[in-house]
């Protein structure tokens, strides 16, 4: 009791004594577990247990309320809370006014001002404006992050820590997600399978995109493979890259990450889903009706809430000896702008 009393500042400890047990204890190496803590200051103080802890979603993106609004994004919130509630945890969403893209370390200094404040011991970072702040040391705290993060951490971090800084990852599984896309087509009869994507996308997919692509045309006949286009365009019109990969590839089926390219296309005078298919690969509200991916983005926040809390039970805190990345593969949703598959007869 004189120990346990010590290590939490008990006043009725001597002051010498609490600093002497103190002190043993940072010399062998002790950790008090959060979890643990919470839930003996719950039966000091006579309340029934329900409550485990907080559990922070660190929202950097300029909009506040971005992952609320955003259609491609509000799912993994949503998953992520959803997920937290059922464990007995609750799911705090810190934003700051502002930061700056350039200054890592202040941003999560100030992050992390809020989070001791608010008693927090987990975080989850969503990686949806700040990279860099994956690859950044976040002291004491359990962390898991949604999305890959290898190359892009070559691309943003400094050569010493591209390969340090990983954390646990749960994630879409890219590359299985684009083999279900490409599965379905062949059975629907499509043959020249064309895939468009940005160069950001293909980095955020951590090239998993492209090769899932790569190794389905590896299955298939030379004369049917279509070169994979790397388009940046954001604008309502079709860029001449695009135009030009259609003129000359004669895809009978895209698949893309954007919500534009059914405008890109329609603008060559091409009908979909008559004269060519279109898939989506993260099918959600902008999209509606789409034949393509739906990526089960509250799994995946869900499963980010998992690898944090795994943490916190065994009192893991900071970087991992060994990164675990958490892969949820998404479903195959059939929509209007592809044609419909031949009927499979039983037997």
């Amino acid at each position: 009791m004189t120990v346990s009393r010590a290590l939490r500042d008990d006043p009725r400890i001597s002051p010498a004594t609490r600093k002497r047990i103190q002190r043993i204890a940072r010399e062998l190496g002790y950790q008090a577990n959060p979890l643990v803590s919470i839930y003996q200051a719950h039966v000091r103080s006579g309340q029934p247990i329900h409550y485990q802890a907080t559990i922070g979603w660190v929202n950097d993106h300029p909009n506040a309320s971005y992952w609320h609004d955003a259609p491609w994004t509000r799912g993994l919130y949503e998953g992520a809370a959803r997920r937290a509630k059922e464990l007995g945890f609750v799911l705090d969403e810190i934003w700051l006014d502002r930061v700056e893209s350039q200054k890592a370390e202040v941003n999560i200094a100030r992050y992390c001002r809020v989070i001791r404040a608010r008693g927090i011991h987990g975080v989850i970072l969503p990686l949806s404006s700040l990279y860099s702040h994956a690859f950044r040391r976040w002291p004491e705290l359990s962390v898991a992050v949604i999305g890959l993060q290898h190359s892009i951490a070559r691309q943003e971090s400094p050569p010493d820590e591209a390969n340090e800084n990983v954390y646990h990852t749960a994630s879409f599984d890219y590359f299985g997600n684009i083999r279900l896309a490409c599965e379905h087509l062949r059975e629907a009869g499509y043959r020249r399978i064309g895939l468009v994507i940005s160069r950001w996308m293909d980095a955020h997919s951590d090239l998993l995109y492209r090769g899932g692509f790569l190794a389905q045309q590896l299955d298939w006949p030379r004369a049917e493979h279509v070169p994979i286009l790397f388009d940046n365009n954001a604008a309502m019109e079709p860029s001449r890259p695009f135009v030009r990969w259609l003129d000359r590839h004669r895809p009978d089926v895209v698949i893309c990450s954007t919500n534009l390219a059914r405008g890109w296309i329609e603008t060559t005078g091409r009908r979909v889903p008559r004269d060519i298919g279109l898939v989506h690969l993260y099918l959600a509200a902008d999209v509606k009706g789409w034949s393509g991916i739906d990526p089960n983005m509250p799994e995946v926040g869900g499963a980010a809430v998992d690898l944090v809390v795994q943490q916190l039970r065994l009192n893991q805190r900071g970087l991992p000896r060994t990164c675990h990345e958490l892969f949820v593969t998404g479903r195959w949703m059939h929509g209007k702008t592809t044609r419909q598959p031949p009927t499979r007869l039983a037997g």
